[in-house]
C-alpha cells in the first residue's frame, strides 16, 4: 500500500515537470533558463528517488 501511494507521488510529480515545461516552452523564455529549469527539475526527481530508498529500509 506503502508503495502505492509513492508511485501515485511520483506521476503527480512527473506531471508537475511536465506542465512547467510546458508553460516554460509557451512563455518562450530564453535557452539558459530553460535548461536551468531542466536541471533543477531533475535534481529534485533524484531526491525523491533517494528519499524513496531511505523509506523503504
Amino acid at each position: 500500500m506503502k508503495d502505492f501511494s509513492l508511485f501515485k507521488l511520483c506521476i503527480l510529480y512527473y506531471s508537475v515537470i511536465v506542465m512547467t515545461y510546458t508553460l516554460f516552452c509557451r512563455a518562450k523564455i530564453s535557452r539558459e533558463q530553460l535548461i536551468l529549469s531542466r536541471v533543477v527539475s531533475s535534481l529534485s526527481f533524484t531526491g525523491l528517488i533517494i528519499l524513496r530508498e531511505i523509506t523503504h529500509i
